[in-house]
């Protein structure tokens, strides 16, 4: 899942964007490239349980899916769910695999796939935090502006227009493949489709990054202001846009802890051994951060944790499908 841009060290060594492929007599190079294995094989496990498990919820329990912020946490665990099914997976074959390094075909449905993965993950975070910061800013007219429709309009855009971009290689943005091949970014892509992908990133962890520190401020003075308020019933909406603003800014601050470092190391340019072996180690937190989301809202929310336990005991008669009544 590292997207920053290698290139080559050695005339021996090649560089994707798991690492290195080739054998390398650095010991640096080969300790990132079996860690990077090794975080791949142990987080894709929890990555797809958890995320699975979000979605199950969701389904089946009516309760869950009539909470807004709820679907966009849902749509955001489809999105990691694509990350430990189809990224990490793919990350592990092109470590272990000598022919998906020159494959042509693989590298272009690779490529395709990492961007539009990890682009989806971003984005979607992006609108739970874009939802959020509209309850908290404006909890009166936030039913009446942020309805399910519109969220689902929202959801669907956001998709297409990340699988458009993402899939772009696959039909004609490349680079013309002659000779001998290596699977890597800069033999593949054309620097103006790889400058259009890391700015939808880093803009989208930048907004990340602005909206939660506005969201903070804003709840905070909320919550101090809520005492002089009169009305119960706004009160009481009030405090549950928080309890919900709560878990989505635990999950945004992981996001930038894990995400934020390696946003900046890929800006710096060079290609030293330990700037590479800087850079892997930071992309592998992505990985971590995929596989801890459905943690915070299974830990933190009453609905999640309650409905956890009845898919995990086989609860799954009718009765099962209604939570019970929970402020959480």
């Amino acid at each position: 899942m590292n997207i920053s841009e290698y290139s080559n060290y050695k005339p021996n060594i090649s560089y994707t964007e798991t690492g290195v492929i080739a054998n390398d007599s650095s010991t640096l190079l080969e300790v990132s490239r079996w860690y990077f294995l090794v975080i791949n094989i142990i987080f894709i496990p929890p990555t797809v349980f958890g995320n699975t498990l979000i979605l199950v919820s969701l389904t089946r329990f009516k309760s869950l899916r009539s909470v807004r912020a709820y679907i966009l946490v849902g749509n955001l665990a489809v999105s990691d769910l694509l990350v430990g099914l189809i990224s990490m997976p793919m990350d592990v074959v092109f470590v272990l695999s000598t022919f998906a390094s020159s494959s042509k075909t693989f590298c272009l449905w690779y490529f395709s796939l990492l961007f539009t993965s990890i682009g989806l993950s971003v984005v979607n975070l992006f609108l739970l935090s874009l939802e959020r910061f509209h309850a908290i800013a404006s909890p009166i007219k936030h039913k009446l502006r942020f309805t399910k429709r519109r969220i689902f309009i929202m959801i669907t855009l956001t998709w297409i227009a990340i699988l458009f971009v993402g899939f772009l290689p696959l039909f004609g943005i490349n680079k013309k493949l002659e000779g001998d091949f290596v699977c890597k970014k800069k033999s593949i892509l054309t620097p103006t489709y790889i400058n259009i992908v890391i700015t939808i990133l880093l803009s989208s962890i930048f907004m990340n990054a602005i909206f939660f520190f506005i969201i903070v401020r804003i709840a905070t003075k909320t919550m101090h202001r809520q005492v002089l308020r009169k009305s119960l019933q706004h009160e009481k909406r009030l405090k549950k846009e928080i309890r919900h603003t709560r878990n989505m800014l635990i999950i945004t601050g992981l996001f930038i802890l894990f995400w934020g470092p390696f946003c900046i190391a890929i800006l710096i340019p060079g290609d030293s051994t330990i700037l590479l072996f800087v850079k892997q180690l930071l992309s592998s937190l992505g990985l971590i951060n995929s596989c801890l989301n459905w943690i915070v809202y299974g830990v933190r929310c009453k609905k999640f944790r309650t409905a956890f336990r009845s898919i995990l005991t086989c609860r799954c008669t009718q009765r099962e499908f209604k939570l019970p009544p929970t402020s959480s």
